[in-house]
């Protein structure tokens, strides 16, 4: 089960000092405090991050992945 599966509905930010880890995966994964924008695909606009998380790739780029505050999919963005 990932980590946004069940956050369709719950628009609650996660504190500051808590720090979310990906269960069973090796990927870093750190609390991002600036909001960050990223394009749904489901509605197709661009939208601001819920509960945005910064993760590294296995080639050591920058991510982050968080969820869409209207329809409650994930969204992915590469780099910053």
């Amino acid at each position: 089960m990932g980590i946004f599966t069940s956050f369709k509905g719950l628009f609650s930010a996660p504190s500051v000092d808590k720090v979310q880890t990906a269960s069973g995966s090796d990927q870093n994964v750190s609390v991002l405090v600036a909001k960050t924008k990223s394009y749904c695909v489901k509605c197709r606009a661009k939208r601001e991050m819920l509960n945005p998380v910064q993760t590294t790739l296995k080639n050591g780029r920058k991510a982050t992945r968080g969820v869409c505050p209207v329809c409650g999919t994930t969204m992915f963005r590469i780099g910053g």
